[in-house]
């Protein structure tokens, strides 16, 4: 068994990888967790699920169609869109196909769903349609011109989505119309975030703080840089990554710059906290920088298995301990980590400056 092979495998390479998965195929979008599960589509159609704390493949399902974003899951279900707009639903445990729904208009951009949602799909020609989980039905609406950007994202009463004719909209539950929109100049380029009665967007080099209620900047910080990873807060500080090599460290409130750190490549996708770590993966170094928050000094680095440095998915947390990511062009895998929060960094200290930039 292939699956048992790769496990024995990597129980044998440093501790922070407890396994490797054969994927073959480009994984699209990242992985989906949801307690013992692990659900993953790749490009050429293939949706499968495999067991967190084994790596055992419980199903798979040859769609035959080609597939863009990552899968959902809501509870028991699990659900997956194709580039011409099919989406489907399963049983997340046995594989069971649940329902079907063809909608008008390619999709893009990766599905939103959350608490007292329905399953959120934005449409590549405009507009975005909420299905019902259980039926597929389509219960909900919102219209907008322009090619999404970003994933819906939930924000309190709002929701948010990123256009690329340079737009961010703010979405009113019930509502079918914007409540309001924000110009930033540029493409949204990261996922929103929401923190209190707010959210960050980076939009080119600015990353923007928004109020929820009118769309109104509260303030704005220009990096050196592209922002297309997703910012992340904890306690007081903002962390974000840019296209300049640097992670930046910005207070809350004010957008006031506390440090920047350098990284050893440009970052692009979204990085994680996984409890007093904070995890990123500079495109092509082929390895995971585990930092120490609230300063991000550099602790340890995870490489990689040969091949990784291509292309690799966001991580995303499986429990209060591990991560799980996808790597690899045509034979991609999937990876299983472990970070050592005790790791002792014996390179060269590149934990930054506290100087402004």
């Amino acid at each position: 068994m292939i699956w048992l092979w790769f496990l024995l495998l990597a129980q044998g390479s440093p501790q922070e990888i407890l396994w490797q998965y054969p994927v073959g195929d480009r994984i699209a979008g990242k992985p989906a967790v949801h307690a013992r599960w692990i659900a993953v589509a790749t490009v050429g159609g293939t949706v499968f699920v495999l067991e967190s704390g084994t790596a055992h493949p419980l199903w798979r399902d040859e769609l035959g169609e080609p597939i863009q974003t990552g899968p959902v899951i809501r509870g028991s279900l699990l659900f997956a869109v194709t580039a011409a707009g099919v989406v489907r639903s399963w049983n997340l445990e046995t594989g069971a196909r649940q329902w079907e729904r063809t909608l008008d208009g390619g999709t893009i951009s990766p599905m939103g769903s959350w608490k007292d949602s329905p399953l959120w799909v934005a449409l590549e020609n405009g507009g975005m349609v909420g299905l019902s989980l259980d039926t597929g039905e389509i219960v909900d609406r919102k219209d907008f011109l322009g090619t999404p950007a970003t994933p819906p994202v939930s924000c309190g009463d709002r929701i948010l989505i990123g256009t690329r004719s340079g737009r961010l909209l703010g979405f009113q539950t019930g509502e079918a119309e914007p409540v309001w929109e924000l110009s930033c100049g540029n493409d949204p380029t990261s996922t929103p975030t929401c923190y209190g009665n707010t959210a960050l967007v980076g939009c080119g080099n600015y990353l923007y703080r928004i109020g929820l209620k009118k769309g109104k900047v509260r303030w704005r910080y220009r990096a050196g840089g592209l922002i297309s990873a997703r910012p992340l807060v904890r306690d007081n500080r903002i962390y974000f990554a840019s296209y300049d090599n640097y992670l930046y460290v910005l207070k809350r409130r004010s957008g006031h710059l506390i440090g920047f750190h350098p990284a050893t490549h440009r970052v692009r996708i979204d990085p994680v906290i996984l409890g007093d770590l904070f995890l990123n993966l500079p495109e092509t170094s082929g390895e995971i920088e585990v930092r120490h928050l609230p300063d991000l000094e550099t602790i340890s680095r995870i490489p990689l298995p040969r091949g990784a440095a291509s292309r690799c998915t966001s991580p995303v947390l499986a429990s209060r301990e591990t991560v799980v990511l996808g790597c690899g062009e045509e034979n991609s895998f999937l990876l299983f980590l472990r970070p050592d929060p005790a790791g002792k960094f014996t390179e060269k200290d590149d934990s930054g400056t506290q100087a402004s930039k």
